[in-house]
């Protein structure tokens, strides 16, 4: 199973990391490709985050496995007469 919070996380951190490097470019020489870049990462960290959404609620509606499932005990074994 994900670790989700290291998932979402990871995400929030590659938002915060692309504000603190354009606020850092300050006045860039070609405003246009610097908003362009800065709308990719926003679009590819929106994208992550609906697809983790979407695997969260995937993750929830999963059942559970039973306790002791896809194993055998000497108990649950019939014999052969």
């Amino acid at each position: 199973m994900p670790d989700w919070d290291l998932l979402f996380r990871a995400v929030v951190g590659r938002l915060a990391t692309t504000v603190v490097a354009h606020q850092a470019a300050g006045a860039v020489p070609n405003r246009a490709e610097a908003a362009a870049q800065l709308r990719a990462v926003l679009l590819d960290c929106a994208d992550a985050l609906d697809q983790l959404r979407a695997a969260a609620a995937t993750a929830d509606a999963a059942p559970l496995p039973s306790p002791g499932a896809g194993t055998t005990s000497p108990t649950s074994t019939t014999r052969q007469r």
